[in-house]
């Protein structure tokens, strides 16, 4: 945004107009304790959904790929979707782990 000289006037002038804040360091602490508590959203429920559709998914991924394992072959295919599907689930995990030790769900 382009400041001209008039804003820059406004802006000067509602600098001096304001009054000066005491020095108080337990201003913040003050203030915070006397907020009121977080309100829960109505849509806390969508989180805890998609863990356990992502968890869905997983398992079923991984039930389809040791399904199409052949015991004497082993393809790039095979190896491409192990990995992605070792990724994906240890990232699902860790994601859920960490939120239930944080208190977000």
């Amino acid at each position: 945004m382009k400041r001209d000289e008039i804003d820059i006037e406004i802006s000067r002038m509602l600098k001096q107009s304001l009054p000066e804040a005491g020095h108080d360091k337990w201003f913040t602490r003050k203030v915070l304790n006397r907020l009121p508590d977080k309100q829960k959203h109505s849509r806390g429920w969508i989180e805890p959904c998609l863990y356990f559709t992502g968890l869905l998914v997983c398992f079923i991924g991984w039930g389809l790929f040791l399904c199409s394992l052949s015991p004497n072959v082993i393809l790039v295919k095979d190896i491409v979707s192990f990995g992605i599907l070792t990724v994906t689930t240890f990232l699902l995990i860790w994601n859920i782990v960490e939120n239930v030790f944080v208190g977000d769900i």
